[in-house]
C-alpha cells in the first residue's frame, strides 16, 4: 500500500446539511434501517465526489427525553443539499 493511499483511508470526512438556516453535521449512512435507534448504523467515510446522487442519513435533532434514538432524524437526501463541515 502506498503512502498516499494510507494518509487517504485516515481522512475521515464530514458532512453537514441546512435544516430551517441552520447547518447541522448529517451522518451518511450505508443503508437505511427499519429500526432507528442507531446501534446498527454503518457510516460512509467517502469524498462528496465519490457518493451517490441519492443519499440517507442522520442529524442530530436535540435531546429528547431518554430515549437516543429520538434524538436523531433519519433523512433522503440529494448529494447537493450537503456540504463539508466548516
Amino acid at each position: 500500500m502506498s503512502q498516499e493511499s494510507t494518509i487517504e483511508s485516515k481522512i475521515k470526512y464530514s458532512y453537514e446539511i441546512n435544516i430551517n438556516d441552520d447547518w447541522k453535521e448529517f451522518i451518511i449512512l450505508d443503508k437505511e434501517y427499519v429500526f432507528k435507534d442507531g446501534i446498527e448504523d454503518i457510516k460512509i467515510n467517502r469524498r462528496l465526489s465519490e457518493l451517490d446522487n441519492k443519499l440517507y442519513g442522520k442529524y442530530f435533532k436535540g435531546i429528547i427525553g431518554y430515549n437516543t434514538s429520538g434524538w436523531w432524524e433519519y433523512i433522503k437526501v440529494n448529494k447537493n443539499e450537503i456540504r463539508y463541515k466548516k
